[in-house]
């Protein structure tokens, strides 16, 4: 080795050039292998070029030797290999490479560090040599040149992935090291050192070593986060595990992760401009989620997966709350971007991702208010999956209602959270209106909005979006002009009345008429006679006509209403809701045995309010006394109310019976069965000359199409029924084979009356009801 160390050193004196000393490496090269005398004879070899090329080589003033960085890279992995000889030969290659670089500049202090090193290379110890070499890489990375960076990165991410760990682990540390030392410098270079770890991060399966590549992004964020936040938003959808990886580790650093997430933010809402004109002008623009907005709402997750600190957390709370909850309105009922990149580099045509975007902006925030608020009923609102109702188009706007209502309970809604939200409920989108009408609807609520001015504008935004052409937004602002009622009746006095014509208008449009019925139970006892009186007949007669409904929350809320106005009702209105109780005998009777037990509770509260309106005190008396002492769920306890009712009123049977056949054709067999049982009640106390022929012929067609019901319980009802008339009248006229359709209805035994009540007995004997 010292005759090859002449060699070496006479020819270098004969051509001393950077090209020579390129093709000794590459002689010296195949001798680095996995046998230690072999490695230790090659960083020999290795040290005395580098030492000829010291002795014979003065670089000009200002000029960086231009192999320096990929040659530290190649040696300096060697300061940890097991071999000690190996060690101490690569440490003095690091030194040679320190002189060549510096000329006179290294001061003793260095040197001093450098000697230091290369003593504590001679021990045993993993975490001493670590140390050892760390501390040489720093003294290093003082004469490093930066346009050498790449070359560095390149060379020593092969010992990165080389077979020798402790090799490779020394790598790494040099690896941070000069990153940290030195990356300030490398700003011409970032965007290629950054490909060069994209690449690399798959290729390696070692969770360590992954670690250093990982941690090697972050340390490059430090100095250059607008490159590597660009990087990374520019990589591809759907988020591939690596991405992930690299968002979560900026994202533990308490300072990289507050500057991260403002940007995020900033990038929801106001995307770039080559992202705005790519999808203006696109007919699937409205069906297709934007691309950037979503993939910053993809690393917001990721970064809030791993961050801790609180102080970040309620600093940017507001700013996040506002994007997320834009976010999650704006890819409502949306589908996944185009998805380009190498996973589609063979299709002729861009493919639209699976997934739902939604999902994943929920997702996000989600992980953000659980972050920052304790509190589980956030996570599953009683039995209401809030996040669930959040990204279904039909629910959306309960979601908002619901997580606003809670963010309020919290006090997490600060007033800047508010103002942000304030101009959504005039956007030009559709769905930003939606999600910021129900924003509102639960934050009126707030004392400190209801003090100023601002509820005023917020009242006259109610009024127009209440003729909406969105049906949600219609349901919204009927529920918000509901609640301003409810909780600042004083400030808006002069409006109540626009209020209560509103909801009455409301109760036409089968698409919110719910939320009318609702809003107008909870607002009628807060509001004065005069407040309400022109529209109290036409409110109690549109009321009248859900009470029957088919649909269950429709007829419990109509049932409650009713409730309340008889509640309601004074002197002046008292004959008129009379007349509407007795017209109202029947659904208030059949449907205290609901099929739904919430209807069933609804009508047996509402039919004690009306019992009121009953002409005869002592018939009053005997059913409240009934209710009182009886169990609510006796069989025959409205038969027992029915008897009571005949008896004080004989001149109301025959119009009890004709509404109650109307029931016959009701789509519940649970309502055909109490209409049956209610019917059998009725004709104890008539004879069959109080029956007009159609109802009669119409009573017995009935009975023998639920004797053919596959309802059993509809079945021995009737055929008790048929029994009970036979024993009575004697032997059953024989019917019609054809009832004529205008004979029925000329007696009003309309099959629809179930769900229009009020109209298909307008005809019938109403000098009855005046008395």
């Amino acid at each position: 080795m010292d005759a090859f160390g002449d060699l070496l050193k006479s020819i270098i004196e004969e051509n001393p050039t950077s090209e020579l000393l390129d093709e000794m490496f590459q002689l010296i090269d195949p001798w680095f292998t996995e046998r230690e005398c072999s490695r230790e004879r090659a960083l020999q070899a290795s040290f005395q070029v580098l030492a000829a090329f010291q002795e014979n080589v003065h670089l000009p003033e200002g000029e960086n030797f231009p192999q320096f960085g990929s040659l530290v890279a190649f040696l300096a992995p060697y300061t940890c290999d097991r071999s000690i000889q190996c060690r101490q030969w690569a440490a003095q290659c690091i030194t040679c490479l320190m002189y060549i670089q510096a000329k006179s500049k290294v001061t003793y202090a260095e040197e001093e560090e450098m000697f230091s090193a290369y003593a504590e290379l001679q021990g045993d110890v993993s975490s001493d040599l670590f140390n050892a070499s760390t501390r040489m890489a720093k003294v290093i990375s003082v004469y490093f040149p930066s346009d050498q960076a790449l070359d560095f990165i390149e060379a020593i991410l092969e010992d990165l992935v080389s077979g020798n760990q402790m090799c490779a682990m020394a790598a790494g540390h040099w690896l941070l090291t000069i990153l940290q030392d030195c990356g300030d410098g490398m700003e011409a270079q970032i965007s290629a050192i950054l490909d060069v770890f994209y690449s690399r991060l798959p290729t390696i399966k070692q969770d360590d070593l992954r670690g250093v590549l990982v941690d090697a992004v972050s340390v490059v964020a430090h100095f250059h986060l607008d490159t590597v936040f660009n990087s990374l938003l520019c990589r591809r959808l759907p988020m591939d595990s690596e991405t992930g990886e690299l968002w979560r580790s900026l994202g533990q650093d308490p300072v990289l992760a507050l500057l991260i997430l403002h940007k995020l933010a900033v990038c929801i809402t106001q995307p770039s401009n080559f992202q705005a004109a790519s999808h203006s002008g696109s007919e699937e623009s409205e069906e297709v989620a934007e691309e950037e907005p979503l993939k910053a709402t993809c690393a917001i997750y990721e970064v809030l997966s791993v961050l801790e600190d609180e102080d970040v957390l309620q600093e940017l709370f507001t700013d996040l709350l506002y994007a997320l909850l834009w976010q999650v309105s704006k890819t409502l009922g949306q589908r996944m971007p185009f998805c380009g990149g190498r996973r589609r580099l063979f299709r002729r045509e861009q493919q639209v991702s699976e997934g739902n975007p939604c999902r994943l902006s929920v997702a996000s925030l989600k992980a953000l208010i659980l972050k920052v608020t304790s509190d589980p009923s956030l996570a599953e609102i009683g039995e209401v999956n809030v996040w669930a109702l959040l990204r279904d188009p039909e629910t959306h706007q309960k979601g908002v209602c619901v997580l606003t209502s809670r963010l309020f309970q919290n006090g997490l809604l600060t007033p800047k959270a508010i103002q942000n939200v304030l101009p959504w409920m005039n956007s030009e989108s559709e769905k930003l209106r939606l999600t910021g009408i129900a924003f509102f609807t639960e934050v009126i609520q707030d004392p400190m909005l209801r003090e100023r001015e601002q509820l005023r504008s917020i009242l006259t935004t109610l009024l127009q979006r209440a003729g909406d052409q969105h049906p949600g937004i219609r349901r919204m602002a009927l529920k918000g002009l509901g609640n301003i009622v409810l909780v600042a009746p004083d400030k808006v006095k002069k409006q109540k009345k626009t209020i209560v014509a509103i909801l009455l208008g409301a109760l036409y449009d089968a698409k919110v008429v719910l939320e009318s019925l609702e809003m107008l139970a909870l607002v009628l006892p807060r509001l004065k006679q005069k407040e309400v009186s022109f529209l109290f007949k036409d409110i109690t007669l549109k009321t009248t006509t859900y009470m029957s409904d088919d649909n269950t929350d429709l007829r419990k809320a109509a049932l409650h209403l009713f409730g309340v106005l008889a509640e309601w009702t004074k002197l002046r209105y008292k004959r008129f809701f009379t007349e509407q109780v007795r017209k109202s005998l029947v659904p208030l009777l059949i449907h205290q045995r609901d099929p739904s037990p919430k209807v069933s509770e609804a009508c047996r509260a509402t039919f004690l309010k009306c019992v009121q309106f009953l002409a005869k005190r002592k018939l009053r008396g005997y059913i409240e006394e009934l209710y009182r002492v009886t169990n609510l769920n006796l069989p025959n306890l409205q038969g027992h109310i029915c008897v009571q009712v005949i008896n004080a009123h004989p001149e109301l049977r025959g119009e009890l019976l004709r509404r109650t056949a109307g029931y016959f054709q009701s789509s519940w067999e649970e309502l055909q069965t109490r209409a049956l049982e209610l019917t059998g009640v009725m004709l104890e106390s008539m004879q069959v000359t109080d029956l007009d022929q159609a109802t009669w012929e119409f009573l017995l067609k009935s009975l023998e199409t639920f004797q053919k019901s596959s309802n059993q319980d509809l079945q021995e009802v009737a055929a008790d029924l048929v029994t009970y008339i036979s024993k009575k009248w004697g032997e059953l006229p024989e019917r019609k084979e054809t009832l004529s359709r205008e004979s029925i209805n000329n007696q009003e035994i309309d099959p629809y009356c179930v769900t229009q009540p009020d109209t298909t007995l307008e005809g019938l004997s109403t000098q009855s009801l005046h008395k």
